[in-house]
């Protein structure tokens, strides 16, 4: 109905309209999307990434499609259509909205957690669960608690995990060890 409702806008008798969208519309986007058929080579790492902000998209998915040795199975973001256009870009297998679907695919052996800090623990231990190695964007935890439950996943289910640091590889971060490294007293 919406050119009914942009004709009533123009009457100027109204001063919004409020859409509804029904689950069934052709705009609804399943949870998992495939893109196209998988050709994964022999001893490469499947990665499956979730979390698609600035950084994911900038630095990290750039930098993990020109390593050989690794194959992008799949992007998940709450956002669909974001990561319909993601998984395209990079050219992975497939896009989902649900986190689950990584950690239940068998291809992907590992997951990058680049989301929002507040979801680093929770969805670390779901894939330790889930028996997939994870790289993790910092901070590792919000507090104590998540933590200590982290670590103990990380343990228990004997995954590989790794903390992103990248401030470490800034060239600012480099001076500023350089320039501090000999010093033996306080500096002001």
């Amino acid at each position: 109905q919406g050119s009914e409702a942009f004709a009533l806008l123009k009457t100027g008798k109204s001063y919004g309209i409020l859409l509804a969208y029904h689950k069934k519309s052709s705009l609804h986007l399943a949870k998992t999307v495939p893109l196209h058929q998988p050709v994964i080579r022999k001893n490469v790492f499947c990665v499956g990434f979730v979390g698609l902000g600035v950084f994911a998209k900038n630095v990290q998915l750039p930098n993990l499609t020109q390593l050989k040795d690794y194959h992008l199975r799949a992007v998940c973001s709450r956002t669909p259509l974001q990561s319909k256009n993601i998984a395209r870009q990079f050219h992975a297998d497939y896009c989902t909205s649900d986190f689950s679907s990584l950690l239940t695919d068998s291809r992907i052996d590992l997951v990058f957690i680049t989301t929002k800090n507040n979801l680093h623990a929770l969805l670390t231990i779901q894939a330790a669960r889930a028996k997939k190695n994870v790289f993790l964007e910092k901070p590792m935890a919000m507090n104590e608690k998540e933590l200590k439950e982290m670590i103990k996943e990380i343990k228990k289910n004997n995954i590989f995990f790794t903390l992103g640091l990248n401030r470490r590889f800034s060239p600012l971060a480099k001076m500023a060890k350089e320039s501090l490294q000999d010093r033996t007293h306080p500096l002001m």
